[in-house]
């Protein structure tokens, strides 16, 4: 199943405009990279887990004061691993799980967090 990133219009939230992108199920071994210049990346989610997961994504170190939220659309599994974090995904398997992410001292830091779990597998 190819990847396809769909540029959504801007969403205009609080007074300020946020764009967003979609990131559909894939079924590539290696971790899909989200968006640093979209604010918010939605997930659609898979039916694997454990090593046999194929949603996995990555998001890049940002910069100082950077928000990044990321938003699960369905039931299923997909995961996500910081670049600055040495070990661990972030997991979503419900949909409307949402992390909500902030770069600060040169690490992506949880702000909110409603459903996602952290794993640290072996």
């Amino acid at each position: 199943m190819a990847v396809t990133i769909t540029d959504m219009s801007q969403i205009r939230r609080g007074g300020s405009f946020q764009s967003s992108e979609n990131m559909t199920q894939s079924t590539a071994t290696a971790a899909q990279a989200l968006s640093l210049s979209d604010a918010i990346s939605t997930l659609s989610g898979g039916t694997a887990s454990g090593d046999n997961r194929n949603d996995l994504y990555s998001l890049a170190d940002g910069v100082e004061g950077q928000e990044k939220m990321v938003v699960m659309l369905a039931t299923g599994e997909a995961a996500l691993g910081l670049t600055s974090t040495a070990t661990g995904l972030w997991v979503f398997s419900a949909a409307e799980d949402v992390l909500h992410l902030r770069f600060i001292n040169e690490l992506w830091r949880p702000m909110l967090n409603l459903g996602a779990t952290f794993s640290t597998g072996t």
